[in-house]
């Protein structure tokens, strides 16, 4: 198993930090640590350094690429550090590896 990440470029949409993940009405529920939908461009960049120092968890090949799960320390705004896991696929043929989601860990 891979302890780190693919070195491919790490691509994180707008909408997925905003809509989801910073939203309210999420049904995992909301743990902003900080974050606002204002400036969401501060946890896309606090999700991509998570994946690259944290550690892969699982990994699972399937026709639609490879998906990794990573586990690792999240920097927030309010200085708490929650161990958080993400996910990433790196689909077939694409050149980037896309967040799928975050949560705890």
């Amino acid at each position: 198993m891979p302890k780190q990440l693919p070195d491919l470029p790490l691509r994180i949409d707008a909408t997925k930090i905003i809509d989801y993940l910073l939203s309210g009405t999420n049904s995992r529920g909301k743990a902003d640590f900080g974050f606002t939908a204002d400036h969401w461009e501060t946890l896309s960049e606090a999700l991509k350094i998570h994946a690259r120092n944290g550690s892969v968890a699982t990994f699972t090949e399937s026709p639609f690429g490879t998906r990794y799960s990573v586990d690792g320390i999240l920097n927030t705004p309010d200085e708490r550090t929650p161990l958080v896991r993400t996910v990433w696929i790196a689909e077939s043929e694409m050149p980037y590896l896309r967040l799928i989601t975050a949560r705890p860990a």
